[in-house]
């Protein structure tokens, strides 16, 4: 008998965003925040995962498998089109950098975020 499968367990630096309300709060949040956009059954998702996982948190996640309307709210937010999975950086609730698949690199994201955390805000 073959085991069933089941969806990826997040710990940190990764935190899941449970509601549009905790969304609403990463994109009002002021500096760079990074969402990570994930179905936990594609197995592409492990390998950018291990990209991630070294990063400083928090890693905003979001499983598209089952939060449909907060993958279509980031969608209509950033104007980012969905992939999965997915990082967007966001600079005081504006997209700056995404990336999407096997270009989710560990290096790239923190290159990009601490780009983000030196620029002046007037920049974007």
């Amino acid at each position: 008998m073959i085991p069933k499968r089941s969806p990826q367990q997040f710990k940190p630096p990764f935190a899941s965003i449970p509601d549009s309300d905790a969304l609403d709060a990463v994109f009002a949040a002021p500096g760079p925040a990074l969402l990570y956009l994930h179905d936990p059954w594609c197995p592409i998702n492990l390998y950018a995962m291990r990209q991630l996982d070294a990063l400083p948190g928090p890693i905003h996640t979001i499983d598209v498998s089952t939060q449909h309307d907060l993958k279509r709210a980031v969608a209509e937010r950033t104007g980012v089109r969905h992939q999965s999975p997915q990082a967007i950086i966001l600079r005081d609730g504006l997209p700056i950098w995404h990336a999407s698949h096997h270009e989710i690199s560990g290096t790239d994201v923190f290159e990009a975020l601490a780009a983000a955390m030196q620029s002046d805000p007037g920049d974007h």
